[in-house]
């Protein structure tokens, strides 16, 4: 009874595995596979008792797969055949048995996932306490399907180098095997510490084995420029820019154009006032010149009022900024117009060098400019 109980909770643990594995990529990226052995642990962990009971999982699921698979229904067959498959590679795990790298094989069959199913028949056919039997099996169908796979070995120059394929690292140089890749158009980034990365391209047909030697160039040395002779004549630099002076301008000018506006509407405000007093006007008249009037003094302190900050804006600008930063500047112009003035003199040198004869003498000027 308890055993009955314990592959039921197995069942439904699988079940609920499919369910988040979802359906496989379909990609032959996806498909990108190699045999790269296990990192062995540190203090290996065997519990023969779980995998006995992953394997008794593995194996029902695998059964309602291909159910799923007779009456049509893909989506449910691949979620037990991808369930199976975990409880496998758990399984082996667990237990270290090899000869269940067989019965992983044949699940990713049924997934078509020929290349990855390749390489653990292989896995299988190599390794060592594998049942004869199950050898003798796993190099029919080792053959079987490497019809409609590619297998490549890539030699890279030098040792070491990195294999990638779409970004995924598959391998690194030497290769202990062939890549085992679906039928397609692949490329092959190639990386290498000192050295350049290189690209190439290869089209994968079913059935091939192919075997390609590259090797990677070493990197350039970088370009160190050359260090600047100290007798060469001095650089002119240019003089840095002075204190920034367009808030000083913007604010200036924001202040004379409300002027100009204040000015008009003042005096619009003016002449409706006048219409306001005459007697000559209307009533209508006189409440459309006061309205009107009220619109032109508003606009005209608010013009005069915009004004006068916009006028203190630029005089604080000119004061604390503009003003300060001038004055500091002017002795590092001054030294810089004196190095420019005293350059040419650096480099010009002028010698006297006399000479005596028994009838004769004087001297020679020798100059360098």
């Amino acid at each position: 009874m308890g055993g009955t109980r314990i592959r039921v909770a197995g069942l439904v643990i699988g079940l609920v595995l499919g369910l988040v594995g979802g359906t496989p990529a379909t990609h032959a990226e996806d498909e990108i596979e190699m045999e790269v052995p296990p990192a062995e642990p540190t203090v290996p962990v065997k519990d023969p008792a779980a995998a006995k009971k992953h394997v008794a999982t593995a194996k029902q699921l695998v059964q309602k797969g291909d159910a799923a698979t007779r009456a049509k229904k893909s989506d449910a067959a691949t979620a037990s055949y991808e369930s199976a498959v975990s409880l496998y590679e758990q399984a082996i795990e667990a237990g270290g048995d090899a000869n269940l790298y067989y019965d992983l094989g044949l699940v990713e069959e049924k997934l078509g996932k020929l290349a990855s199913a390749a390489v653990r028949y292989r896995h299988v056919i190599k390794a060592e306490g594998v049942r004869p039997d199950v050898v003798k099996r796993a190099t029919a169908r080792f053959d079987d399907v490497t019809t409609k796979i590619g297998l490549v070995l890539l030699i890279v120059k030098p040792d070491g180098a990195t294999i990638s394929i779409a970004g995924k690292q598959v391998g690194t140089a030497p290769l202990a095997e062939p890549i085992a890749l679906m039928p397609g158009t692949y490329t092959f980034t190639l990386e290498a510490e000192g050295h350049a990365p290189k690209e190439s391209e290869l089209v994968v047909e079913p059935g091939s084995e192919s075997e390609r030697t590259i090797e990677l160039d070493a990197a350039q040395n970088p370009v160190v420029p050359k260090p600047a002779d100290p007798t060469e004549d001095p650089v002119d630099v240019p003089s840095p820019t002075g204190p920034s002076r367009t808030p000083m301008f913007v604010a200036g000018g924001t202040a004379v154009g409300l002027i100009a506006i204040g000015a008009i509407t003042g005096i619009l405000a003016v002449g409706e006032h006048g219409t306001f007093d005459s007697a000559d006007a209307s009533s209508a008249e006189r409440a459309d010149a006061r309205d009107a009037g009220k619109r032109y003094a508003l606009i005209t302190d608010l013009c005069i009022g915009g004004a006068v900050v916009a006028g203190g804006i630029a005089a604080y600008w000119y004061f604390t900024r503009y003003k300060p930063a001038k004055r500091k500047q002017a002795p590092e112009q001054a030294s810089r117009e004196a190095r420019r003035a005293t350059g040419s003199q650096i480099n010009a040198k002028v010698d006297v060098v006399p000479w005596v004869k028994p009838d004769a003498g004087g001297f020679v000027l020798a100059g360098q400019f």
